[in-house]
């Protein structure tokens, strides 16, 4: 039987996700999670992992895999969902989509008696979203994100290599960008791509702005863009292929040929891995300091 997820904060704001496997693995009510049974199998359910994103009002697919992994890794927790962004919050709520803060997840959870709860994050960078996580998920396990250290950025720098390889030209990656401590995590990843990887963000450093010249002036002429997000969501979908700004509108206004990965990075079984990896190792950390 599938690992149930319960729904208690929104399913990353996109309550019914396309993906067939997610609605059967997402639980249903919100009843208390503290050492009960699991879905009929007779496995008692000792507590709860909040997997706490972003969020996407336009396509949380990426981030939806990353729980569905969690919950595989942690059987005997309940895994639910936290939006961390409170302007989505927001913008779900007024086309009637309910999704919850971590902090919101984690009141319910203890409310409902539930006295062992971790909190996954799943998160690229450490901008404020991850700040503020960590202030609302005090005293509780909380994993590190994608890239929280050097380990992390030459590991992704390697994943991102070997994807330019199979595609055999110059990949551009579209980072959300974060303002704040985060940006340094990009910087010290862009320094460790090879010249064939490139990256821009949406918001903040590194603009797209800035990279293009960069590229023409290389004599690019074949590039395929992919999200070095979760989630493949707006950005990725409006500013990276979308209207006639686009990124890829622009390089193509260049003469440039483009290709299109239109996926997350939560949709690779690698990053899913390292994700698991992380909150695995909160969860040990968090047993010997006490924490729960």
């Amino acid at each position: 039987m599938a690992k149930r997820m319960r729904n208690a904060a929104g399913d990353f704001g996109n309550m019914e996700a396309p993906n067939s496997e997610w609605r059967r693995t997402r639980g249903l009510g919100h009843g208390a999670c503290g050492d009960q049974k699991d879905g009929g199998r007779g496995m008692r359910v000792r507590g709860a992992l909040i997997v706490a994103g972003f969020g996407s009002a336009t396509c949380a697919e990426g981030q939806h895999a990353v729980a569905r992994a969690l919950a595989r890794a942690f059987p005997e927790r309940e895994v639910c969902c936290a939006v961390l962004s409170e302007a989505l919050r927001a913008r779900l709520a007024a086309r009637g989509e309910r999704a919850e803060g971590a902090a919101a997840a984690i009141a319910r959870l203890r409310n409902a008696g539930c006295g062992d709860i971790a909190v996954a994050a799943a998160l690229v960078a450490p901008g404020r979203e991850y700040a503020a996580l960590c202030r609302d998920a005090a005293g509780l396990p909380i994993s590190a994100p994608l890239l929280a250290g050097e380990d992390d950025c030459r590991w992704l720098a390697a994943l991102l290599a070997r994807t330019a390889q199979l595609e055999g030209r110059t990949l551009v990656a579209m980072a959300h960008g974060v303002r704040g401590a985060g940006g340094a995590a990009y910087a010290r990843l862009r320094a460790l791509l090879p010249g064939e990887v490139r990256i821009a963000c949406a918001v903040g450093q590194f603009p797209f702005g800035e990279l293009l010249p960069e590229l023409v002036r290389g004599g690019v002429r074949a590039v395929t863009l992919m999200p070095l997000t979760l989630a493949a969501g707006w950005h990725a979908r409006r500013q990276m292929d979308g209207g006639t700004d686009s990124w890829r509108a622009q390089l193509e206004a260049q003469g440039v040929d483009v290709r299109v990965r239109m996926a997350g990075l939560g949709e690779l079984p690698e990053v899913q891995a390292r994700i698991v990896a992380k909150a695995r190792a909160a969860i040990w950390d968090g047993k010997r300091r006490g924490l729960q």
